[in-house]
């Protein structure tokens, strides 16, 4: 992101271990957004230009983020800055339960997630997406990848989506100990698919 003139901000959100529910996650990302955006000026950024990158829960935390209808928690003026991102970057996203068509419910799916993502989230509101994931991963099955970007495409987003023959999960930007094929691995390449989205999608848009 850097070599593009992009900068990054790591958001350390509230984790079930801290006993945290994900409705407090995701708060945490609304928040994260708005106060980039609110200090936009002093940090010398772009407003219209805000982006989300997530992987693994991160990713699913990130589309949550990217298709909610409203603000999920109003603290104070920064609060007034508009929530949702002006695009995405997701890497092997777990989905939430109302776009998971392709397997059964998982353990940690309760009835009420996937009732609140269909009253609280619109996928037709996700700015443009890119999703990176391998076929082999054990993780998130490429057929929930498929899934996704059938949703965000029925919601006439643009979305691209490459999935690599192999690379598992976590495999992020391949700096693995012990792995010394990572690096020239050709899941390692995302970055490159990274950057032509964000030239293509993101970078040549007017300045707001």
């Amino acid at each position: 992101l850097n070599t593009l003139g992009i900068s990054a901000f790591v958001l350390r959100y509230r984790s079930p271990e801290m006993e945290w529910d994900k409705l407090a996650q995701i708060m945490d990302v609304q928040r994260a957004v708005r106060v980039v955006r609110s200090k936009a000026d002093s940090l010398h950024i772009n407003a219209s230009r805000v982006g989300l990158f997530g992987a693994s829960v991160g990713g699913e935390l990130a589309i949550y983020a990217a298709a909610a209808k409203q603000g999920l928690y109003q603290a104070d003026a920064m609060d007034d800055d508009m929530f949702r991102p002006n695009f995405t970057i997701l890497l092997y996203p777990s989905l939430p339960a109302g776009i998971r068509p392709h397997q059964e419910r998982k353990q940690d799916d309760s009835p009420e997630s996937s009732d609140s993502f269909a009253s609280h989230w619109n996928a037709s509101l996700v700015p443009p997406s890119l999703i990176i994931s391998a076929a082999d991963d054990a993780c998130v099955s490429m057929y929930d990848m498929v899934a996704l970007h059938d949703a965000l495409h029925v919601g006439r987003n643009l979305t691209e989506m490459h999935i690599y023959p192999s690379g598992g999960h976590s495999f992020a930007f391949c700096y693995r100990q012990g792995k010394q094929f990572m690096q020239k691995h050709e899941v390692c390449m995302w970055t490159e698919r990274a950057r032509a989205f964000l030239e293509r999608y993101v970078l040549q848009k007017p300045r707001v």
